[in-house]
């Protein structure tokens, strides 16, 4: 620390500056982890001070704008001490700090708005005030709180603490909320052993306060008696009655548990949450009688995080039984089918021990599922152990035998000799033990001594473990190792199927999370990756080295490989770890690659890559921050996306380090322009990720159905949430044949689509989009009757867990073909209001001109469920000026030569004049309905040719097809009937007329 004392120009005046670098606080009192570092400023008036400057105490940093105190009777008289708390408010002092023993405190800190938070927890918001009074020796803690907490109940602290040397009494300590208090009485003395008398009593409490997925109403009150020590907890927690709602089910709760160093040593208890019911009773050390039991049919009522039914049933007296039984039940991310576990322990100097339990589709974090069994047959001293595991990556099977070493006050432990056992992975032939080994499992200790398995042909793997009290050493050996095996051990990785063996060895030692030392050393002739989908391709590495040692805190770690089917790879690493710190490195990654087949493995969209990466990049820090520099690049792209019927070329792309992290700049020729991506990765646990996109006339598509040219000017994130697309897409032109690109499709009437059960999304799957598209003057759609433009604006959302939805308008301009003629589009909207994307509501005019008269088709409602009318200028009947639209004739003149053409115009005939135009033509029946056969809405025309007989024939409207029909009337309830088209029907019909 530094002090510069500045003398004033009078008597008793001066000018001071404090400097203390971060350094232990320990001295002052404070966590010895926390470093303490100030800089502040004093002026010096005789007895009054003024103090400014910023002080920061491990993560916490305070700014004092405007200090001022007096010296008066042997302490400080503070007027004002304000402390400016970074990012979380701002704190007043006042009163008065006394210098002597004997002095009293008077003091009061006050706040409007002071933030709080732990790592990666919501923030709460206090505002009130803290009184300090009395002397150090009784010193009163008087708070007066208002605390807040985003989405739950607002609440008060109040009371008082009264801290002495022996112990903190707390008077009437209140925790009020919007809905129930919690008030505390007691004491807890001070020192490595700390007796504590504690009484809680809870009045309509909301625990949502401090457990937000706990809401509820809870009366009654719980003590604690007994001694917090280093070593555990001692004494006994009770609660005289415990009842009201939590989580949405009744609870009732009454009893005592006792605690010897934390763990469970007896109990009398009973305790019921909506279904589910807890016993327990005796005491837990050998020989005393001790019964306890849970049944929860819904293990939702219990936790939020769990799902199933669960049923736990242990009796101890002279014999120890259990009996455990879950079905569907979940936890978090994992779950579980089934899991039985009987088991039985008799008391005395060697006793039986029988155990049986079975696990079924065990799945962690979504995994593969998991089934087995494990059992146990003998007595405490000998027994047989026999466990069985299998998945769709492999199986495990082992015997052994060994004691359990069970003694009060003493680790349990398992000592033993593994005698068989066989691995296998995958296709890889099975692993099978050499010899038998030894081992040694507690809950601080597993020890499992030198040992090999061995597989056909030569495969073999040796290597030794030992763990105790967070200490390490793992010493292996492998020598023509499956490359196949190993890439099963990742599953979610994706990683293709390789072929190819690896030699290993190595040596690791670890404390903790702190890696002490290791030397590795890997090699591997040649791996190929295989592909089932494309065989030709030649993909994988030869010559692999890896080369990597540790002590001391440092390190270096060296690879080299050739890059199959033409590159290589070179990267050199400098390895440093200090106490307490992550893992940092430093070191160079050289990359050549001269031939891009490996991205047709990935992807079958890109045919034919070729081109050229080769660059170095220095990276230096941690896994979770890290920093880069130099360069990879990207040249003489060129590519074939069949599908897009596109031809990439010009391609370059450069990855450049930055100190924030990585620049990403590129672009390539489509066609007929370019387009570019600029952006940036950040470093980070989730390396965080920018783009922006962008592109003047580039060919999106060019295939016979579709082409398109666009602007887009695009913005693609990644971050802790997922993948995010934003900006704007303007297509100035397009060319769109709609029959080619979505012919119509017939889908059985016994197809039923059922979607996937929803599932947690793994962070790469999560995504969200929102895209401005604005179609130009120039985008042309041909096809089911339209010729024309489409013109508009849409702004669509889409993502992962929602289908994509627009907002906006399109306009329709161009002729459409019906009746036999090109009618000309009037009026034609196309209008969504967060609408699917086939479902826009419609608002179309499409008309003719005969004569004088207008005649048109008005089509309104929505694309799966439109209605239609026919108009006319000037107004005429609905049967005229159908009759007109369709023939272009009025009504009382359609001659015969028109039938067909009525048979081409059913598109919007409907009902409307349907009789009328029956009679006029000479038919028995014309109309739109419903067809059977074509499963689709068509227009039919039919007769009898005599009482009994009937033709008739239909054209499906809404998709291709027509049908030819023929019916005969066998009495006045019984006909039978013939359709011919693309499905030929054979129908007898009974009809009953009421």
């Amino acid at each position: 620390a530094q002090l510069l004392l500045h003398p004033g120009k009078a008597f008793g005046r001066a000018n001071a500056e404090l400097s203390l670098p971060a350094q232990n606080a320990g001295v002052l009192g404070l966590p010895a982890s926390a470093p303490l570092s100030a800089e502040l400023k004093l002026g010096i008036d005789g007895a009054d001070f003024q103090v400014s400057g910023s002080a920061q105490l491990g993560a916490t940093a305070a700014n004092i704008e405007s200090a001022k105190w007096t010296w008066q009777n042997n302490g400080l008289a503070i007027s004002a001490l304000p402390l400016q708390m970074a990012g979380r408010g701002q704190v007043l002092v006042q009163g008065f700090l006394p210098v002597t023993s004997a002095g009293e405190f008077a003091l009061i800190a006050s706040t409007e708005s002071l933030r709080w938070n732990a790592p990666g927890a919501a923030i709460t918001q206090f505002s009130g005030s803290v009184r300090l009074d009395g002397p150090a020796s009784a010193l009163r803690i008087t708070p007066d709180l208002q605390i807040d907490h985003a989405g739950l109940p607002s609440g008060g602290l109040s009371g008082a603490l009264v801290w002495t040397p022996p112990a903190t009494q707390m008077v009437d300590l209140r925790l009020q909320l919007e809905r129930g208090s919690a008030t505390m009485n007691g004491s807890l003395a001070r020192g490595a052993a700390s007796t504590a008398d504690v009484r809680v009593v809870l009045k309509q409490l909301d625990p949502a306060l401090l457990y937000p997925d706990w809401p509820g109403s809870l009366n009654g009150q719980f003590r604690w008696q007994g001694v917090l020590a280093a070593e555990g907890a001692v004494g006994s927690l009770s609660s005289e009655g415990l009842q009201g709602l939590l989580r949405g089910q009744p609870l009732n709760l009454h009893g005592r548990i006792r605690l010897e160093r934390s763990a469970l040593a007896g109990a009398e208890l009973s305790a019921t949450l909506g279904s589910a019911r807890l016993e327990a009773h005796g005491e837990v050390a050998a020989g005393r009688s001790l019964q306890l039991s849970l049944h929860a049919p819904n293990l939702a009522e219990v936790h939020p995080s769990a799902r199933g039914r669960l049923l736990i049933d242990l009796r101890q007296s002279d014999t120890v039984h259990a009996h455990v039984e879950g079905r569907a039940l979940a936890w978090q991310g994992s779950t579980l089918e089934r899991l039985d576990v009987d088991g039985q322990l008799d008391r005395g100097n060697d006793p039986l021990l029988t155990l049986d339990a079975s696990v079924a589709a065990l799945r962690i974090d979504q995994g593969d599922p998991l089934s087995g069994t494990a059992q146990i047959r003998g007595r405490q001293a000998q027994h047989h152990v026999q466990v069985q595991w299998h998945s769709p990556l492999g199986s495990f099977s082992a015997q052994a035998q060994g004691r359990l070493n069970y003694a009060a006050k003493q680790p349990t432990a398992w000592v033993g000799v593994i005698e068989q056992a066989a691995l296998t992975l995958g296709q890889t032939p099975p692993l099978q033990l050499v010899a038998a080994t030894a081992v040694h499992l507690s809950a601080d200790d597993m020890t499992l001594d030198q040992h090999c398995w061995r597989a056909e042909p030569n495969t073999t793997l040796c290597g030794k473990l030992r763990w105790q009290n967070a200490q390490g050493e793992l010493d292996f050996a492998a020598t023509d190792l499956p490359l196949a095996s190993l890439a099963l051990l990742r599953p979610d990785l994706s990683i293709p199927s390789v072929t190819g063996n690896l030699a290993a060895q190595g040596q690791l030692r670890w404390s903790g999370n702190r890696l002490l030392s290791a030397q590795i050393s890997l090699q591997a002739a040649q791996g190929q990756m295989q592909i089932p989908e494309r065989p030709d391709l030649l993909l994988g590495f030869q010559q692999l080295q890896l080369q990597g040692q540790f002590a001391d805190g440092h390190g270096n770690l060296d690879l080299h490989s050739a890059l199959l089917p033409d590159g290589e790879i070179r990267a050199a690493f400098q390895l440093q770890q200090n106490a307490g710190e992550a893992l940092h490195f430093d070191g160079d990654i050289n990359l050549l690659v001269r031939d891009l087949s490996a991205l047709e493995a990935y992807t079958t969209e890109i045919a034919d890559p070729s081109g050229r990466v080769n660059g170095q990049l220095h990276l230096q820090g941690s896994l979770t921050d890290w920093h880069a520099s130099g360069a990879l690049a990207l040249v003489d792209f060129k590519a074939e996306l069949p599908s897009l019927g596109l031809t990439l070329r010009d391609g370059a792309l450069a990855l450049a380090g930055v100190p924030e992290g990585l620049i990403v700049r590129g672009a390539v020729n489509t066609g007929t322009g370019s387009l570019t991506v600029d952006g940036r990765i950040a470093p980070g646990a989730i390396q965080s990720l920018a783009l922006q996109i962008r592109g003047e006339q580039v060919q999106l598509v060019n295939i016979p159905a579709l082409r398109i040219i666009a602007n887009p000017n695009l913005q693609l994130e990644r971050d802790a949430d997922g993948w995010h697309l934003s900006g704007q897409i303007v297509v100035p032109s397009a060319r769109i044949l709609a029959e080619q690109l979505l012919p119509p499709q017939l889908q059985s009437a016994d197809v039923v689509v059922i979607d996937d059960p929803p599932a947690e999304t793994p962070l790469l799957d999560r995504w969200r989009a929102a895209v401005q598209v604005q179609l130009g003057d120039d985008v042309r759609v041909t096809g089911y009757g339209y010729d024309g433009t489409l013109t508009g604006r849409l702004a669509i959302e889409q993502s992962n867990r929602r289908s994509a939805t627009a907002s906006g308008q399109l306009d329709l301009a161009g002729k459409y073909a019906a009746y036999g003629q090109k009618l000309t589009i009037t009026r034609g909207r196309l209008a969504y209001a967060a609408s699917r994307l086939d479902e826009p509501s419609l608002d179309l005019l499409a008309e003719r001109k005969v004569a004088e008269t207008s005649v048109g088709l008005a089509i309104t409602g929505t694309a799966q469920n439109p209605q239609s009318r026919v108009y006319s200028r000037p107004a005429l009947s609905e049967s005229e000026a159908l009759a007109l639209l369709v023939t272009g004739r009025p009504l009382g003149n359609v001659k015969n030569a028109d039938r067909g053409r009525l048979s081409g115009a059913a598109l919007a005939l409907g009902s409307i004049g349907g009789d009328l135009l029956a009679r006029n033509l000479g038919l028995d029946e014309l109309g739109v309905g419903s067809d059977a056969t074509l499963r689709s809405e068509a227009f039919t025309i039919g007769k009898f040719l005599s009482p009994r007989l009937y033709i008739g024939y239909g054209i499906a409207l809404l998709t291709r097809g027509e049908v030819f029909t023929i019916r005969y009337r066998l009495s006045r309830h019984l006909d039978i009937e013939a359709n011919a088209s693309e499905r030929n029907r054979l129908l007898l019909n009974y009809r009953i007329e009421h």
